[in-house]
Protein backbone atom coordinates (compact mmCIF):
# COMPACT_ATOMS: atom_id res chain seq x y z
CA UNK A 1 0.00 0.00 0.00
CA UNK A 2 2.99 2.11 0.91
CA UNK A 3 4.52 1.63 -1.97
CA UNK A 4 1.33 2.42 -4.32
CA UNK A 5 0.95 5.47 -2.89
CA UNK A 6 4.71 6.50 -3.08
CA UNK A 7 4.51 5.53 -6.75
CA UNK A 8 1.60 7.84 -7.08
CA UNK A 9 3.04 10.73 -5.52
CA UNK A 10 6.16 10.02 -7.72
CA UNK A 11 3.79 10.41 -10.68
CA UNK A 12 2.04 13.50 -9.75
CA UNK A 13 5.11 15.69 -8.89
CA UNK A 14 6.84 14.20 -12.39
CA UNK A 15 3.65 15.69 -14.45
CA UNK A 16 3.46 18.93 -12.01
CA UNK A 17 7.35 19.48 -12.72
CA UNK A 18 6.64 18.73 -16.55
CA UNK A 19 3.67 21.74 -16.57
CA UNK A 20 5.90 23.89 -15.23
CA UNK A 21 8.49 23.48 -17.64
CA UNK A 22 5.60 23.88 -20.35
CA UNK A 23 4.55 27.18 -18.92
CA UNK A 24 8.30 28.31 -18.80
CA UNK A 25 9.02 27.73 -22.11
CA UNK A 26 5.51 29.26 -23.35
CA UNK A 27 6.40 32.41 -21.66
CA UNK A 28 9.59 32.47 -22.49
CA UNK A 29 7.90 32.29 -26.73
CA UNK A 30 5.68 34.58 -25.85
CA UNK A 31 8.11 37.12 -24.26
CA UNK A 32 10.33 36.32 -27.36
CA UNK A 33 7.53 36.74 -30.07
CA UNK A 34 6.37 39.82 -27.98
CA UNK A 35 9.80 41.43 -28.41
CA UNK A 36 10.57 40.84 -31.62
CA UNK A 37 6.86 42.03 -32.63
CA UNK A 38 7.46 45.33 -30.43
CA UNK A 39 10.97 45.74 -31.98
CA UNK A 40 9.36 45.20 -35.47
CA UNK A 41 6.41 47.46 -34.80
CA UNK A 42 8.66 50.53 -33.10
CA UNK A 43 11.05 49.90 -36.06
CA UNK A 44 8.33 50.32 -38.80
CA UNK A 45 6.81 53.70 -36.64
CA UNK A 46 10.36 55.50 -37.22
CA UNK A 47 11.04 54.12 -40.71
CA UNK A 48 7.38 55.42 -41.63
CA UNK A 49 8.00 59.08 -39.55
CA UNK A 50 10.96 59.81 -41.66
CA UNK A 51 9.35 60.65 -45.50
CA UNK A 52 11.62 63.16 -46.34
CA UNK A 53 15.19 63.95 -46.55
CA UNK A 54 17.60 67.39 -47.10
CA UNK A 55 17.95 68.82 -49.96
CA UNK A 56 20.30 71.91 -50.82
CA UNK A 57 20.08 73.52 -54.53
CA UNK A 58 23.35 75.54 -54.86
CA UNK A 59 24.00 78.20 -57.19
CA UNK A 60 27.24 80.25 -58.98
CA UNK A 61 27.24 83.60 -59.75
CA UNK A 62 29.06 84.19 -62.92
CA UNK A 63 30.12 86.98 -65.47
CA UNK A 64 30.02 85.85 -69.01
CA UNK A 65 31.28 82.96 -68.31
CA UNK A 66 33.98 83.86 -65.69
CA UNK A 67 33.47 83.66 -61.64
CA UNK A 68 31.67 86.44 -60.45
CA UNK A 69 33.98 88.46 -58.12
CA UNK A 70 33.98 92.18 -56.80
CA UNK A 71 36.53 94.35 -57.99
CA UNK A 72 36.88 92.62 -61.23
CA UNK A 73 36.82 94.26 -64.28
CA UNK A 74 34.65 92.20 -67.10
CA UNK A 75 34.20 93.47 -70.61
CA UNK A 76 30.04 94.17 -71.08
CA UNK A 77 27.57 94.48 -73.94
CA UNK A 78 28.21 95.07 -77.26
CA UNK A 79 31.12 97.46 -77.35
CA UNK A 80 33.13 94.96 -74.85
CA UNK A 81 33.00 97.99 -72.00
CA UNK A 82 35.14 97.36 -68.86
CA UNK A 83 33.00 97.10 -66.43
CA UNK A 84 32.44 96.42 -62.71
CA UNK A 85 29.79 95.34 -59.87
CA UNK A 86 28.75 96.74 -57.07
CA UNK A 87 25.63 94.15 -56.38
CA UNK A 88 24.30 90.88 -57.10
CA UNK A 89 21.35 89.52 -54.95
CA UNK A 90 18.41 88.05 -55.94
CA UNK A 91 14.92 85.84 -54.43
CA UNK A 92 14.26 82.55 -54.58
CA UNK A 93 11.03 80.47 -53.93
CA UNK A 94 8.33 78.34 -54.83
CA UNK A 95 11.42 75.39 -54.87
CA UNK A 96 10.43 71.95 -56.30
CA UNK A 97 12.17 68.76 -57.60
CA UNK A 98 10.99 66.74 -61.08
CA UNK A 99 10.77 63.14 -60.93
CA UNK A 100 11.21 61.58 -64.25
CA UNK A 101 7.59 61.68 -65.75
CA UNK A 102 7.09 65.51 -64.40
CA UNK A 103 5.69 65.57 -61.25
CA UNK A 104 6.78 68.58 -59.29
CA UNK A 105 7.62 67.65 -55.70
CA UNK A 106 7.81 71.12 -53.73
CA UNK A 107 11.21 71.80 -51.31
CA UNK A 108 10.09 72.85 -48.00
CA UNK A 109 12.47 75.92 -47.20
CA UNK A 110 14.10 75.93 -44.05
CA UNK A 111 13.68 78.72 -41.75
CA UNK A 112 17.14 79.76 -40.64
CA UNK A 113 16.02 83.16 -39.39
CA UNK A 114 18.62 85.10 -41.91
CA UNK A 115 18.79 83.91 -45.33
CA UNK A 116 15.21 81.78 -45.84
CA UNK A 117 11.90 82.30 -43.83
CA UNK A 118 9.99 78.59 -45.20
CA UNK A 119 8.75 80.38 -48.12
CA UNK A 120 11.92 82.63 -49.68
CA UNK A 121 15.27 82.51 -50.16
CA UNK A 122 17.70 85.11 -50.16
CA UNK A 123 20.89 84.43 -52.51
CA UNK A 124 23.82 86.57 -52.66
CA UNK A 125 26.69 86.80 -54.16
CA UNK A 126 28.30 90.48 -52.90
CA UNK A 127 31.08 89.66 -50.41
CA UNK A 128 31.60 93.51 -49.68
CA UNK A 129 35.12 93.96 -51.13
CA UNK A 130 36.32 95.93 -53.75
CA UNK A 131 33.95 97.38 -55.82
CA UNK A 132 30.99 95.93 -53.47
CA UNK A 133 32.03 98.04 -50.41
CA UNK A 134 28.89 99.28 -50.04
CA UNK A 135 27.36 96.13 -49.18
CA UNK A 136 28.73 93.31 -46.56
CA UNK A 137 30.64 90.06 -45.88
CA UNK A 138 28.39 87.73 -45.92
CA UNK A 139 27.00 85.74 -48.75
CA UNK A 140 24.81 83.19 -49.45
CA UNK A 141 24.46 80.73 -52.57
CA UNK A 142 22.36 77.74 -51.57
CA UNK A 143 19.09 77.21 -51.04
CA UNK A 144 18.37 74.31 -48.14
CA UNK A 145 15.16 72.79 -47.45
CA UNK A 146 13.75 69.28 -47.38
CA UNK A 147 11.71 67.31 -50.00
CA UNK A 148 9.85 63.68 -49.42
CA UNK A 149 11.98 60.83 -50.79
CA UNK A 150 11.92 59.92 -54.57
CA UNK A 151 14.17 59.71 -57.34
CA UNK A 152 13.84 63.06 -58.82
CA UNK A 153 15.87 64.04 -62.45
CA UNK A 154 14.86 67.88 -62.50
CA UNK A 155 14.37 71.15 -60.40
CA UNK A 156 12.06 74.29 -60.71
CA UNK A 157 12.15 77.69 -59.01
CA UNK A 158 10.88 80.95 -59.13
CA UNK A 159 13.33 84.32 -59.58
CA UNK A 160 11.04 86.38 -57.43
CA UNK A 161 8.86 86.75 -54.24
CA UNK A 162 5.17 84.98 -54.05
CA UNK A 163 2.53 87.42 -54.27
CA UNK A 164 1.27 87.29 -50.82
CA UNK A 165 4.94 87.78 -49.37
CA UNK A 166 5.30 90.57 -51.73
CA UNK A 167 3.87 93.73 -50.47
CA UNK A 168 4.40 93.53 -47.03
CA UNK A 169 6.64 96.34 -44.85
CA UNK A 170 10.43 95.91 -45.26
CA UNK A 171 10.69 97.39 -41.91
CA UNK A 172 8.71 94.83 -39.90
CA UNK A 173 9.57 91.98 -42.54
CA UNK A 174 11.05 88.64 -41.12
CA UNK A 175 14.65 88.07 -42.69
CA UNK A 176 15.43 88.25 -45.17
CA UNK A 177 12.35 90.08 -46.73
CA UNK A 178 13.90 93.20 -44.10
CA UNK A 179 16.56 93.60 -47.02
CA UNK A 180 15.44 97.20 -47.52
CA UNK A 181 18.10 97.44 -50.15
CA UNK A 182 15.92 94.89 -52.55
CA UNK A 183 12.90 96.59 -51.57
CA UNK A 184 11.17 99.21 -53.85
CA UNK A 185 9.00 101.99 -52.01
CA UNK A 186 7.36 103.10 -54.87
CA UNK A 187 6.50 99.80 -56.31
CA UNK A 188 5.49 98.65 -52.58
CA UNK A 189 7.17 95.38 -53.49
CA UNK A 190 10.76 93.45 -53.79
CA UNK A 191 13.75 93.73 -56.33
CA UNK A 192 13.62 90.31 -57.43
CA UNK A 193 17.20 90.36 -58.67
CA UNK A 194 19.24 93.54 -58.09
CA UNK A 195 21.98 93.80 -60.20
CA UNK A 196 23.95 97.30 -60.11
CA UNK A 197 27.59 98.61 -60.95
CA UNK A 198 29.85 100.62 -63.21
CA UNK A 199 30.49 100.66 -66.72
CA UNK A 200 33.46 103.15 -67.84
CA UNK A 201 32.44 105.28 -64.99
CA UNK A 202 28.48 105.07 -66.32
CA UNK A 203 26.39 103.57 -63.72
CA UNK A 204 24.14 100.46 -64.51
CA UNK A 205 21.59 99.15 -62.87
CA UNK A 206 19.08 96.07 -63.53
CA UNK A 207 16.11 95.99 -60.96
CA UNK A 208 13.38 93.22 -61.59
CA UNK A 209 10.47 93.39 -59.84
CA UNK A 210 6.45 93.17 -60.23
CA UNK A 211 5.07 96.65 -61.72
CA UNK A 212 1.74 98.18 -62.65
CA UNK A 213 0.94 97.16 -59.05
CA UNK A 214 -2.45 98.34 -57.44
CA UNK A 215 -3.40 99.77 -54.65
CA UNK A 216 -6.60 99.04 -52.88
CA UNK A 217 -8.63 100.42 -50.21
CA UNK A 218 -7.03 99.21 -47.24
CA UNK A 219 -3.48 100.51 -49.07
CA UNK A 220 -2.57 97.01 -49.45
CA UNK A 221 -1.74 95.85 -53.16
CA UNK A 222 -4.73 94.04 -54.38
CA UNK A 223 -2.99 93.14 -58.02
CA UNK A 224 0.17 93.89 -60.33
CA UNK A 225 0.04 94.23 -64.12
CA UNK A 226 3.67 92.60 -64.82
CA UNK A 227 3.91 90.08 -62.29
CA UNK A 228 7.56 89.73 -63.47
CA UNK A 229 8.47 86.53 -61.82
CA UNK A 230 10.44 84.06 -64.33
CA UNK A 231 9.96 80.12 -63.83
CA UNK A 232 13.19 78.65 -64.11
CA UNK A 233 13.32 74.68 -64.79
CA UNK A 234 16.37 72.27 -65.99
CA UNK A 235 14.57 68.66 -66.33
CA UNK A 236 17.81 66.87 -65.99
CA UNK A 237 19.21 68.28 -63.13
CA UNK A 238 20.83 66.04 -59.83
CA UNK A 239 20.40 68.43 -57.01
CA UNK A 240 22.91 66.26 -55.08
CA UNK A 241 26.02 67.10 -57.37
CA UNK A 242 24.39 69.64 -60.17
CA UNK A 243 24.99 73.70 -59.33
CA UNK A 244 22.72 76.45 -61.07
CA UNK A 245 25.07 79.29 -62.52
CA UNK A 246 24.02 82.40 -62.46
CA UNK A 247 25.53 84.38 -65.36
CA UNK A 248 24.35 88.42 -65.18
CA UNK A 249 26.93 89.24 -67.94
CA UNK A 250 23.76 87.75 -70.35
CA UNK A 251 21.76 90.26 -69.35
CA UNK A 252 24.06 93.11 -70.79
CA UNK A 253 24.55 91.14 -73.84
CA UNK A 254 22.32 93.09 -76.44
CA UNK A 255 23.11 96.24 -74.80
CA UNK A 256 25.52 99.36 -75.62
CA UNK A 257 27.15 100.26 -72.75
CA UNK A 258 28.88 103.24 -73.78
CA UNK A 259 27.12 105.38 -70.95
CA UNK A 260 24.49 108.51 -72.24
CA UNK A 261 24.53 112.42 -71.11
CA UNK A 262 23.00 111.56 -67.85
CA UNK A 263 26.14 109.28 -67.04
CA UNK A 264 24.01 105.67 -67.33
CA UNK A 265 25.23 103.11 -69.47
CA UNK A 266 22.72 100.97 -69.06
CA UNK A 267 19.08 101.25 -66.60
CA UNK A 268 15.94 98.57 -66.71
CA UNK A 269 14.11 99.31 -63.57
CA UNK A 270 10.95 96.75 -65.00
CA UNK A 271 9.12 99.84 -66.04
CA UNK A 272 8.06 100.59 -69.32
CA UNK A 273 10.06 103.52 -69.51
CA UNK A 274 13.33 102.14 -69.29
CA UNK A 275 14.33 101.08 -72.90
CA UNK A 276 16.91 98.95 -71.82
CA UNK A 277 14.17 96.37 -70.45
CA UNK A 278 13.67 95.40 -73.62
CA UNK A 279 16.93 93.41 -74.11
CA UNK A 280 17.10 92.74 -70.89
CA UNK A 281 13.90 90.74 -69.87
CA UNK A 282 13.99 88.30 -72.67
CA UNK A 283 17.58 87.16 -71.52
CA UNK A 284 15.55 86.01 -67.92
CA UNK A 285 12.62 84.51 -70.39
CA UNK A 286 9.79 87.49 -69.46
CA UNK A 287 8.23 89.79 -72.06
CA UNK A 288 8.68 93.45 -71.97
CA UNK A 289 5.79 95.41 -73.86
CA UNK A 290 5.87 94.33 -76.95
CA UNK A 291 8.73 92.34 -77.09
CA UNK A 292 8.19 88.64 -76.99
CA UNK A 293 9.37 86.73 -74.32
CA UNK A 294 12.83 84.48 -75.39
CA UNK A 295 14.26 81.08 -73.81
CA UNK A 296 15.86 82.63 -70.67
CA UNK A 297 19.54 82.57 -71.23
CA UNK A 298 20.80 83.97 -67.64
CA UNK A 299 20.21 80.54 -65.87
CA UNK A 300 22.51 77.37 -66.65
CA UNK A 301 22.93 73.90 -65.55
CA UNK A 302 26.88 73.27 -64.32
Amino acid sequence: MHSKFALILALGLTVAACGDDDEATNNATNNTTNNTTNNDTNNHTTNNGDHSHAVTLNFAGLVNGEAFSCGQSYNLGTAQTPSEFSEFKMYVSEVELLTANGTAVPVMLDNDAKWQNGSVALVDFEDGTGSCANGNADVNTAVKGMVEHGVYTGVRFVLGVPFDNNHGDAATAESPLNVTSMFWSWQSGYKFLRVDGKADNGGFRVHLGSTGCMMGANDTVESCTNGNRPVIEFTDFDVESDVVNVDIGKLFEALDMTPDVDGNSAVCMSTPDHAACNQVFPELGLPFGTTAAAAQAVFSKK
